[in-house]
């Protein structure tokens, strides 16, 4: 089960690519089979805009195979996609990714974004954001208080 409640198959490498293999399993986010995506229903404008966006199950299927592959990382870069694709605006992601830009990004803009994507039931990538900001900390990434960020890498020299 997910955390919606939702029963979700077991998969493994085996399975892998799931278009082949288990293309049964795939859905899009107008819940249609990923085999009735065609071109000729998109030349006949039977599709609309969710039917060419990915569900979150079918991106926790691909968690799972990535894990049974060794693939840890990709694993949980994959069920924090799962998670934002219940943001039906991208501009809202964009707004989630220029918050975190390394020398660019405030302690309190993060601590909301953090707190947002709790709230909208995505605590993975909530908790991404939250490690992050330790980071941040740690590495003195975030922007000055007078909001003139300097890479840390950067020397009084490179500065004009």
């Amino acid at each position: 089960m997910d955390r919606t409640g939702t029963h979700v198959p077991t998969v493994s490498r085996y399975d892998y690519p799931l278009s082949t293999e288990r293309p049964e399993l795939l859905r899009t986010k107008s819940d249609k089979a990923f085999t009735e995506i065609t071109l000729a229903k998109m030349r006949e404008g039977d599709l609309v805009n969710d039917d060419l966006r990915i569900h979150p199950q079918s991106l926790i299927l691909q968690a799972q195979i990535a894990k049974d592959a060794g693939r840890p990382e990709l694993a949980d870069n994959l069920r924090r996609a799962a998670e934002l694709t219940q943001f039906d605006d991208e501009k809202k992601i964009l707004e989630f990714y220029d918050a975190m830009r390394p020398s660019l990004a405030n302690r309190e803009q993060m601590t909301k974004v953090a707190a947002e994507l709790e709230e909208k039931d995505a605590p993975l990538c909530a908790q991404l954001v939250r490690e992050a900001i330790e980071v941040y900390e740690e590495r003195n990434l975030f922007r000055h208080q007078n909001g003139a960020g300097q890479h840390p890498t950067s020397t009084d020299e490179d500065q004009p």
